[in-house]
């Protein structure tokens, strides 16, 4: 059976992360999935059944821009390369999957995660090694590999990710041995 962990373990490893670098991966896929969600795996667009974003991270279907069908296939390549097939998700992930316009409001948050994983790894835009390097932050990867909307939105964009994702300043403030924290 695939899980996320062993999946994440196993791209690790291939990419060479340390723990620090597993756990930026860590924030930031957690973090686009508040922004998108607030990490609910069953919410719809505008908590509407007629919505097009599905799930925790909001894939849209064919509705709309159909990352829920990139997403699947990259699922697929991606499982394959790690020895391991659609087989061995869940019964019930793999009936939602295997649907012309699969629904990913309705899959295991397990899976939603593998998902993400999966298309973020195999998206050839996506420069993961730049994320938990730091050369790109994380509200801009979610901006360019995840949102990807109109360039004249970014900027609004980015403030929602602020905004939703804000630290209280007490927090931002506190001096913790080894660990820094900038608040611009």
């Amino acid at each position: 059976m695939a899980d996320y962990y062993t999946l994440l373990a196993k791209e690790a490893g291939k990419r060479n992360w340390n723990p620090d670098q597993i756990s930026v991966f860590e924030n930031w896929r957690n973090s686009v999935g508040q922004i998108e969600s607030n990490n609910i795996p069953t919410r719809t667009q505008g908590d509407s059944p007629k919505g097009i974003g599905r799930g925790k991270y909001q894939y849209e279907t064919s509705k709309g821009s159909a990352t829920n069908k990139t997403a699947t296939n990259r699922l697929k390549s991606f499982l394959k390369k790690n020895n391991f097939s659609i087989k061995d998700l869940p019964e019930s992930d793999r009936k939602v999957l295997s649907q012309q316009d699969p629904d990913f409001s309705l899959l295991s948050e397990d899976t939603q995660d593998i998902i993400f994983l999966a298309d973020k790894s195999e998206a050839p835009e996506t420069k993961l090694n730049d994320l938990v390097s730091g050369a790109i932050s994380p509200d801009e990867a979610w901006i360019k590999w995840h949102w990807k909307g109109s360039p004249k939105e970014a900027e609004k964009k980015r403030e929602q990710w602020f905004r939703n994702l804000i630290v209280p300043e007490q927090v931002v403030n506190l001096n913790i041995t080894g660990f820094e924290s900038t608040v611009t």
